[in-house]
């Protein structure tokens, strides 16, 4: 079914949140590319909130967005690690390893899940859970600077719909 709505020109949008749920869409998205080659197709994953090491790669070679919502982190660090363990973890709210990758960053609020508020998502990506490490929480590497924030909010987000030269300038 993508193969074919991808050849209709449809831009392809998965909701997928675990790492087996991330890997089956990557799948899917090269499946597509390899059925009906390459063009500017803008794919997304919703959420992306926990990745296997190694399909971080495949999300930058495959060029697929990765529309994430850092509000998230904080809903869900009080039972994560207890439910995925201590290595599926280190997996999770990758924003700053998702840039390393060449990944695009498309933040949201996912409201009405979560809080409205963009300040809310920005200020946790750039603390990245430091202060949670000694309460047995996730990782502070995946923190990233505040432009890089910033830009996922904005143009990041823009790009994604392709609406960037209309709604970012």
């Amino acid at each position: 079914m993508a193969i074919e709505r991808d050849k209709a020109g449809f831009q392809l949008n998965f909701h997928a949140i675990g790492d087996r749920a991330n890997r089956i869409a990557l799948d899917v998205f090269e499946a597509v590319l390899k059925a009906n080659g390459p063009r500017d197709r803008r794919d997304r994953i919703e959420h992306a909130q926990v990745v296997e090491p190694m399909d971080f790669v495949r999300f930058g070679q495959l060029k697929v967005i990765a529309s994430m919502q850092p509000s998230h982190q904080t809903t869900d660090m009080r039972w994560a690690e207890d439910r995925i363990g201590p290595q599926r973890i280190k997996g999770a709210y990758a924003w700053s390893t998702m840039l390393k990758n060449g990944v695009r960053l498309a933040f949201g609020t996912d409201y009405s899940v979560e809080v409205i508020s963009p300040f809310r998502g920005c200020t946790l990506a750039l603390l990245a859970n430091a202060r949670w490490r000694s309460e047995k929480r996730l990782e502070p590497r995946e923190k990233i600077s505040l432009d890089d924030c910033l830009r996922a909010y904005t143009s990041g987000s823009a790009y994604a719909e392709f609406e960037e030269g209309k709604k970012v300038s």
